[in-house]
């Protein structure tokens, strides 16, 4: 996520993205550490998943919108994804 896309999903009511892996097991481990991070801020993202595909929806209900959260989270799933995507080929 750049800082345009933070300020354009700022005036969003959400950030939504689309995650393609070679693979399930790419996907899982995707997932998987996702969802510690998740715990661990104690925010999690709705997310759908299929096969290969990870669709990923952050928002935050207490303000009905995009939260610093949402940013941060999204941030480092796009670094969790371009590390599972470099490192297993």
């Amino acid at each position: 996520m750049t800082d345009d896309d933070a300020a354009t999903a700022s005036a969003a009511s959400s950030i939504t993205k689309q995650y393609v892996f070679g693979d399930f097991s790419q996907a899982w481990a995707f997932m998987s550490k996702s969802a510690l991070l998740a715990e661990k801020m104690d925010h999690h993202p709705e997310w759908f998943n299929v096969y290969n595909m990870v669709n990923v929806k952050l928002t935050t209900h207490d303000c009905q919108g995009v939260s610093q959260k949402d940013i941060e989270m999204a941030k480092a799933m796009d670094e969790y994804s371009a590390s599972i995507l470099q490192t297993r080929k």
